[in-house]
């Protein structure tokens, strides 16, 4: 049974102040507005630290300032009105599950905002729970059906960075498993160019796209995120763009059913733990959003770091399984499991 869907839109006003709208599953709509009184040095405190920049402070500090910057958002967004957070309890309450939709674009500033670590002080972490999670929405993404799948599921990877061997490798290692029981194949693309793009897309029925690139692609590697956008056709069976290390236009995020991408850099060995588990929850069956929740809990439960935030995922709100792999569940691989 897909999880109920809390749609929060938020749009700047003048003086500093925002619009909330609601969207309940039931379809009424609940309105507040909401004051800023999140201070631009608690921001940067918290993006240092979520980037890296911050060494100067001991673990234990690093995660009282997340979870404090946290609760800030929930109030902010939920919290400090009656209204909006007894429309959360009431949808909390059921049996489903519940996804909160964010939809961010007409945000102005607070759209960069690490909204991932939502912070409800009765239940921890939003977007780590087992029965919420956290996805962003664009107003034109629309729903395409799952994509039944004779495995393996094909994943295209475009490597357009200067240490595209590495990042091949990284990714190689971290799905052995998957590919060893022919439940996932890598295709890497050669020569990384537009034309050997429209050729290996005509010729295979992809599902997923993993672009490893950077704002500034190598000279050899130039093929990036708008690139895709141009190739991409709706009748495809790509239901998934993952990119690491790159920011996504708006156009490439209307345009792919599911995207996921890193808000934050984070450590090789967490990014190894996150490629290992998302695309493993992927093929067991679990919507998009559980399957990158399930990735999150993993790097909180294994380095005790605030790196599980970086993640991100849009989606349309009503998305939820992409693909619907034929395979016999006995022979599945067990993964082993982050504590």
């Amino acid at each position: 049974m897909p999880p109920l869907c809390l749609y929060l839109e938020l749009t700047s006003l003048p003086d500093d102040k925002y619009q909330i709208v609601v969207r309940l599953p039931s379809g009424e709509t609940i309105r507040a507005v909401a004051v800023n009184r999140i201070r631009s040095h608690e921001i940067n405190v918290c993006f240092e630290i979520l980037s890296h920049y911050k060494h100067s402070i001991t673990p234990l500090e690093e995660s009282k300032i997340i979870r404090q910057f946290g609760q800030k958002l929930f109030n902010f967004l939920i919290g400090d009105h009656p209204p909006v957070y007894n429309a959360y309890i009431n949808v909390l309450g059921g049996l489903q599950g519940i996804r909160l939709a964010l939809a961010l674009e007409n945000a102005g500033q607070l759209a960069h905002l690490p909204w991932e670590l939502l912070r409800d002080p009765e239940r921890d972490f939003l977007a780590l729970s087992s029965s919420v999670s956290v996805v962003r929405t664009a107003p034109h993404l629309v729903v395409s059906s799952s994509v039944p799948v004779i495995l393996p599921l094909r994943v295209l990877v475009i490597t357009a960075t200067r240490n595209g061997e590495q990042d091949w490798r990284q990714l190689s290692e971290a799905t052995a498993a998957l590919q060893q029981y022919g439940h996932l194949k890598l295709d890497r693309l050669h020569p990384t160019s537009k034309s050997s793009l429209r050729l290996h897309l005509l010729a295979e029925d992809y599902h997923v796209i993993h672009y490893v690139g950077v704002s500034q692609p190598s000279p050899t590697a130039a093929l990036t995120t708008d690139d895709l956008n141009h190739e991409y056709y709706p009748e495809s069976t790509v239901r998934l763009l993952v990119a690491q290390h790159t920011s996504i236009t708006a156009a490439t995020r209307n345009v792919f059913p599911a995207f996921a991408t890193l808000q934050f850099p984070i450590g090789r060995p967490a990014t190894t733990l996150f490629l290992r588990e998302f695309y493993g929850a992927l093929l067991r069956v679990v919507t998009v959003d559980s399957a990158i929740s399930h990735a999150r809990r993993a790097i909180a439960n294994q380095f005790q770091t605030g790196e599980w935030a970086s993640s991100v995922l849009v989606t349309h709100p009503q998305t939820g399984v992409l693909f619907r792999p034929v395979f016999d569940a006995g022979a599945f691989p067990k993964q082993p499991t982050a504590r």
